[in-house]
């Protein structure tokens, strides 16, 4: 068997109001390029390295906190935004 090692991270943010949001720490109006490469970019927003579940856990928890969420007729916490969750695995 081969050991290999990989480095797994996350990013959370949300799009609300046409504005970027970083659920990790609540800074917002964050602005978003498109690579030469291709994909995108999004300046400034947090990726924090991984070290376990709880980890993991514990930030979803603070970046739920940080979105935004209001009563409707048919649901009393409904997502006013949209969110991206992204996990990063690197080996």
């Amino acid at each position: 068997q081969t050991n290999m090692r990989c480095v797994v991270s996350m990013s959370y943010m949300e799009i609300y109001n046409e504005t970027i949001g970083d659920l990790l720490t609540g800074q917002t109006g964050l602005s978003i390029f498109e690579k030469k490469t291709g994909g995108i970019f999004v300046q400034d927003l947090t990726e924090e390295r991984l070290y376990n579940w709880s980890q993991a856990e514990a930030l979803l928890r603070r970046g739920d906190e940080n979105r935004h969420i209001g009563c409707t007729v048919h649901n009393d916490k409904s997502s006013r935004a949209h969110t991206v969750f992204r996990l990063r695995v690197a080996a």
